[in-house]
């Protein structure tokens, strides 16, 4: 499920005094599988590039080719299928009188009879901890974190072969959090699902993805793994970006005792490095 996106550009309210280039020329290649982090300042194109990959925007120029289809010709359907977005707080979206309808509804809209929408409700539910007892509640019964899974279930019920998420853990307190992303980082690892994740949070960004893109001003600021990209502090401070706080206080370790191996962008490496040094 390859994405390949060709010099995108995208302008918002063109033509006017508003005018501004959110995107500029923007050239990227997410592979199957991948596990991807999009870090950067606040306005500098990651959700206008996240909408462009299921066609909620379209390009003023440039190509975008999802599994093969292209977004620009306005095929849809089809790459809705394949592509499926979780915005911030998106328990905002749910509507229906169930838990159980919420979830089927985009199944429903594909097309499937009702078992094939059973069994999508109930896969669902268990990709993201979703207890059976739930599905014929309200949805405004529930708690702040069970309506984020359930409002992730309705795009897993879908079944895309790409899953993009824009701050899916904002507002949580720290187990609804973990207990979130594990459940994405799951999906990834057990299906081999391509993920895009849109963060603030340089310390989830660093503890699950495979890969950090860093965009600023509509570009590709940099771009490689993890720990390249968090290693390149002063690289991120002069765009506004942080590293996670571990790796804060292990370049500062450093500076006191020099074997120390600064390198480190979570908290279980910090644990295991400075357990060497104590011994």
């Amino acid at each position: 499920m390859k994405i390949v996106v060709e010099n995108l550009t995208y302008t918002y309210m063109k033509k006017t005094v508003f005018e501004k280039m959110a995107i500029d020329n923007l050239t990227i290649t997410i592979p199957d599988g991948q596990f991807l982090g999009i870090i950067g300042p606040t306005g500098s194109g990651k959700s206008t590039f996240i909408q462009h990959l299921n066609g909620l925007l379209i390009p003023d120029s440039g190509k975008i080719s999802v599994d093969g289809i292209n977004v620009e010709k306005k095929n849809f359907r089809a790459l809705r299928n394949k592509v499926g977005i979780v915005f911030q707080y998106p328990e905002n979206q749910l509507f229906e009188e169930t838990v159980y309808k919420d979830i089927a509804f985009g199944p429903i809209q594909q097309g499937l009879n009702a078992e094939e929408v059973s069994e999508r409700v109930f896969y669902a539910i268990s990709c993201v901890g979703v207890k059976k007892d739930l599905l014929e509640k309200s949805v405004f019964d529930l708690s702040g974190g069970q309506k984020r899974r359930v409002a992730i279930a309705g795009i897993l019920a879908m079944n895309p072969q790409i899953l993009i998420l824009d701050e899916p853990a904002a507002g949580l307190d720290p187990q609804g959090k973990n207990e979130i992303l594990g459940y994405i980082d799951k999906l990834h690892k057990e299906n081999n699902l391509t993920i895009i994740l849109v963060s603030h949070s340089m310390e989830d960004i660093a503890q699950y993805v495979e890969r950090i893109v860093v965009f600023d001003e509509g570009k590709v600021y940099a771009d490689g793994t993890p720990i390249d990209i968090f290693a390149g502090d002063a690289s991120l401070k002069k765009i506004g970006l942080s590293t996670p706080q571990v790796t804060t206080l292990m370049k500062r370790l450093k500076q006191i005792e020099p074997s120390v191996n600064d390198r480190i962008i979570t908290v279980e490496e910090a644990v295991k490095e400075l357990y060497k040094i104590l011994k």
